[in-house]
């Protein structure tokens, strides 16, 4: 099943693998708000799911990236292939019982993804020091081609800082 935006495109339904677990992103961020969906024409722009992976514990998922993602003619804009990563690397982290804010992160784009494509999302920690936690992060199509990767540095945040962000919820 999938539902058509305009003319040219369709939304596919995400359909989880096996072993991919349904999450609910209320208890990551007190809400469902996210500048990546929201907003009247976000269904134009992309469709976006989370999943924890059962077995490695990897934040995995979906993401179809329609006409209104496009920045070159018939590609998705990097930035916001970059956001998709970026938000799940974010995500990953509070898989470990931890919550954390980008300081940095570094986008490797090994081919231009064509709007309306339906690609896999694949996040996970890699490593911590500290209150720094380093991740990695990967889209790829069907096929299991990768158009990007990124790696992040995150910095955790104290209870303090925690009890504060939750405030403004």
């Amino acid at each position: 099943m999938s539902k058509q935006v305009d003319e040219k495109f369709i939304i596919p339904l995400v359909i989880p693998e096996s072993g991919w677990e349904k999450i609910d992103l209320n208890s990551y961020s007190g809400s469902e708000r996210s500048f990546l969906t929201a907003g009247s024409d976000s269904k134009k722009r992309l469709r976006l799911a989370f999943f924890k992976h059962r077995v490695n514990n990897h934040l995995v998922g979906k993401v179809w990236f329609g006409p209104y993602s496009e920045g070159p003619p018939n590609y998705v804009h990097g930035g916001c292939s970059s956001s998709v990563l970026d938000q799940a690397m974010g995500i990953s982290i509070f898989f470990t019982g931890k919550i954390a804010l980008t300081s940095k992160i570094s986008v490797e784009f090994l081919e231009p993804i064509p709007v309306g494509t339906d690609c896999s999302i694949d996040a996970w920690v890699a490593r911590r020091a500290h209150n720094v936690i380093y991740c990695k992060a990967l889209l790829r199509d069907q096929k299991n081609h990768t158009f990007v990767n990124a790696s992040g540095t995150f910095i955790e945040l104290s209870d303090e800082q925690i009890r504060t962000i939750k405030k403004s919820f």
